[in-house]
């Protein structure tokens, strides 16, 4: 890096994906990170609790009334003194750098590039960051097991529908369940989803209606660690009672799907081709996708995406992806068949991509009929 290349990061690490990997500090309050061609620089508004400063060793850290002695301490004045100690008039930003810093900066002089991705080799993970997501992964196996545990667990009334403890059983009820016990295990439930086809909603996205015995349900969770920030997601379907013979030819297909893409995901492969693999395996067994029907048919997400200080991030397992896989790479595989007249079957599991091919970090199993 040249010297007058000083990145510049600003927010709470919280909800600030680059500043948590580029500090490791996951907090609240928001900081300032800059870095040059020498020691990186954290600044706060007030001093930083021991614990937090062990997770910071070879970075000063500073106060913002440590860096302006008098005069205003906001964002844009400590930063403006920063840049001055150092004679720097260029700064390289994130896309997500707040519009009226930058701004302010550039009236005194200062240049604010964007630069995107901000940390090109973030999404290529250390063995560290492979353990924290399994982390989160572990949490979403807890979760799931409390649901399905509690769909197994429940009584079929005549009308079909499910009961638990002498009520009702509801999408919403199961989703709360999950919820809980990510909760208990350390994560934050992000994005925890139960749904059955027989409902209006989409079932990938969830419902909140009483739930029914052999008919498919789909649940799903991403749990993000309360102590790392890291994400994990897993999904499963599965059957209360005898799955129609049409639901479990889905579930075949999709499992069987599932064993295909893993067996593609190996260095230098093609996200795109990935995903096109699995969506022509699903045309030939017979499986066609109307992207234009309402609700929209058969295999119509992406295959899979990257994990991990975000949800969603690089690469993205779709057909129009440029991306190649590489060592480190963590993505998840979710291969998807969805029709209203049958049910949907959705598996999500997360694959590591090693030098020679792929591992299953998640190692909950996928049953239909429970």
């Amino acid at each position: 890096m040249a010297r007058s290349e000083h990145r510049l990061l600003v927010g709470s690490s919280d909800h600030h994906p680059d500043l948590l990997y580029a500090t490791g500090l996951l907090a609240r309050e928001p900081i300032i990170w800059l870095k040059g061609s020498g020691q990186a620089v954290v600044v706060t508004a007030k001093d930083l609790p021991a614990s937090s400063q062990k997770t910071l060793p070879k970075v000063q850290i500073l106060t913002a009334s440590q860096v302006v002695a008098k005069g205003r301490l906001d964002d844009a004045a400590v930063i403006r003194k920063l840049l001055e100690v150092r004679n720097v008039k260029r700064v390289l930003v994130s896309e997500s750098f707040p519009h009226g810093l930058a701004r302010e900066l550039r009236r005194w002089k200062i240049k604010v590039k964007i630069v995107s991705p901000f940390f090109p080799e973030r999404p290529i993970k250390t063995a560290d960051e492979v353990k924290k997501i399994s982390a989160s992964l572990t949490m979403a196996e807890v979760g799931l097991a409390e649901g399905i545990q509690a769909i197994k667990r429940s009584k079929t009334g005549r009308d079909g529908l499910l009961h638990l403890g002498g009520t009702l059983l509801t999408c919403a009820r199961v989703r709360s369940i999950i919820e809980t016990a990510v909760l208990q295990a350390g994560g934050h439930p992000i994005g925890a989803a139960v749904g059955s086809n027989w409902q209006s909603h989409d079932p990938v996205e969830g419902g909140d209606g009483p739930l029914k015995s052999n008919q498919p349900i789909t649940l799903a969770v991403s749990p993000r660690s309360r102590k790392t920030g890291y994400f994990g997601e897993l999904g499963r379907t599965v059957v209360k009672g005898r799955a129609p013979e049409a639901v479990r030819r889905l579930f075949h297909t999709v499992k069987t799907a599932r064993g295909l893409a893993f067996g593609l995901v190996v260095p230098g492969s093609s996200a795109a081709d990935i995903h096109c693999a699995v969506a022509d395996y699903f045309a030939r067994e017979g499986f066609s996708t109307l992207p234009d029907a309402t609700p929209r048919e058969g295999f119509h997400s992406p295959c899979g995406h990257g994990i991990g200080l975000e949800l969603h991030e690089a690469p993205l397992l779709c057909s129009g992806s440029k991306e190649l896989l590489k060592p480190g790479h963590v993505v998840t595989i979710e291969p998807s068949l969805h029709y209203p007249a049958i049910g949907c079957v959705r598996l999500v599991d997360a694959a590591w991509v090693g030098p020679k091919g792929a591992r299953n970090l998640a190692k909950f199993e996928a049953v239909l009929e429970i």
